[in-house]
C-alpha cells in the first residue's frame, strides 16, 4: 500500500537486493577403540542478512540499510565420546564468531517525539565454551541424565550506531559504540540439567528433571556507550558507571515432569501403536525468574532507572498432552 509519508517509497515493489553466500565445513572422527572416539569439525561460510535487519521500516517504505554486506562465521569444536552399554558421555570444547552483522532496533524517543530506528553494523560475537554430557542406565528401569554447559559469548569489537528518525527519514551521523568486551544478552551463558526417568516393562514411563540457569545478562544497546551519550560526565562519577556497566540477571531454574504410556493393538491382521505423552514444565510454577531482557534505547543520564530494562520472566506451570496413532 502507499504510506502518504513515503509516497514515492512505499508502493508496489521494492528494489531487489542481492547476496552471494557460500561456505564449506568439514568433520573428522578418530576412534581410539569401539568405545571411544574423537571428533573434530570446522566451517567457513557466510550468510545475507536477516530480512529484519535489511531494510530500515518496512511496515511504512522500502530504505534499505546502507552498506549491506554478507554476514561472516567461522567455528571449530571438539568432542571426546564415551559409549558403554549403561554409560554414555560427550564433552565437547566449541569457538564460533559472527562478524560484520547488522542489528535494526526500534524506539519510541521524546527528544525527536517519534519512533527512532537504530541501526547498529559492523557486530562482532565471539561464542566459546564448553559443554558436558552423561546418560547411565543404573539398572534396566531406570535412567539418570546430566548436563553441563559453560560459555563466554562476548561482543569482540566497536560497532557504529546510526539513527534514523522514522517519519522523517533523517539519517544522523554514525557514532562509535564501545561495547567491546561486553556480553552478548537474552540467553544464559551457563546450564546445568539433572534428570532420572523410570521405563517400566509394561510399556509407560515417567522422569523428573531439573535445569538451572546462570550468567544471565541484559542485551546492551550502543547508544549508551557512545562519546555523546556520556559527554557530559566523568569516569569518576558514580552515575558514569551505572549508565555504561551491564546488568547480570540472578540465576535460577524450573523442575519438569513427563510421563508416557504406549499401546500396541491388532485389527484386521494390522497392528496399530498407540502413544500419550503428559508434559508439564515449571512444576513449582517459578514465575520470579527472570530469564532475559535488554535495554530500552531512550537512555537517559541524569536518571538511569526512568527507562528500566524490558525484562522477560519463566512461563508459570505449562501443560502438554499428544496422543499419536501409527500403523
Amino acid at each position: 500500500f502507499q504510506n502518504e509519508l513515503f509516497p514515492e517509497n512505499s508502493l508496489g515493489e521494492s528494489e531487489k537486493s542481492s547476496f552471494t553466500t557460500g561456505g564449506i565445513k568439514g568433520g573428522l572422527t578418530y576412534r581410539l577403540s569401539g568405545r571411544h572416539f574423537l571428533t573434530a569439525n570446522a566451517q567457513i561460510s557466510s550468510r545475507a542478512p536477516l530480512l529484519r535487519n535489511a531494510f530500515l521500516s518496512p511496515r511504512s517504505r522500502n530504505t534499505v540499510n546502507p552498506d549491506l554486506e554478507n554476514e561472516q562465521l567461522s567455528g571449530v569444536e571438539a568432542s571426546y565420546i564415551l559409549r558403554f552399554p549403561k554409560l554414555k558421555g560427550r564433552v565437547t570444547v566449541y569457538s564460533s564468531s559472527i562478524q560484520n552483522q547488522t542489528n535494526v532496533f526500534t524506539f519510541y524517543s521524546e527528544d525527536s517525539n517519534d519512533l527512532v530506528n537504530l541501526i547498529t553494523s559492523g557486530v562482532d560475537h565471539r561464542y566459546q565454551g564448553v559443554e558436558l554430557g552423561i546418560e547411565a542406565n543404573i539398572t534396566p528401569t531406570w535412567t539418570l541424565t546430566a548436563a553441563y554447559a559453560d560459555g563466554m559469548h562476548v561482543f569482540t569489537d566497536r560497532p557504529t550506531v546510526t539513527q534514523v528518525i522514522d517519519e522523517l527519514d533523517a539519517f544522523q551521523d554514525g557514532e562509535t559504540a564501545f561495547i567491546e568486551g561486553y556480553r552478548v544478552g537474552r540467553t544464559p551463558q551457563q546450564a546445568m540439567s539433572i534428570g532420572a526417568t523410570y521405563r517400566s516393562p509394561k510399556f509407560w514411563f515417567a522422569g523428573l528433571n531439573y535445569n538451572h540457569f546462570n550468567d544471565i545478562w541484559i542485551q546492551p544497546i550502543g547508544t549508551r556507550r557512545t562519546n555523546s551519550a556520556v559527554e557530559n560526565l566523568i569516569e569518576e562519577d558514580p552515575q558514569f558507571e551505572r549508565f555504561t556497566s551491564q546488568t547480570e540477571l540472578d540465576d535460577g531454574g524450573a523442575l519438569n515432569f513427563f510421563a508416557g504410556k504406549s499401546w500396541m493393538f491388532r485389527k484386521d491382521e494390522r497392528r496399530y501403536f498407540l502413544l500419550l505423552t503428559l508434559n508439564m514444565t515449571n512444576v513449582l510454577d517459578n514465575t520470579d525468574f527472570v530469564t532475559g531482557g535488554f535495554e530500552q534505547g531512550r537512555p537517559n543520564v541524569a536518571n538511569v532507572d526512568l527507562f528500566g530494562d524490558r525484562l522477560g520472566f519463566m512461563w508459570g506451570r505449562t501443560y502438554f498432552a499428544m496422543l499419536r496413532l501409527s500403523f
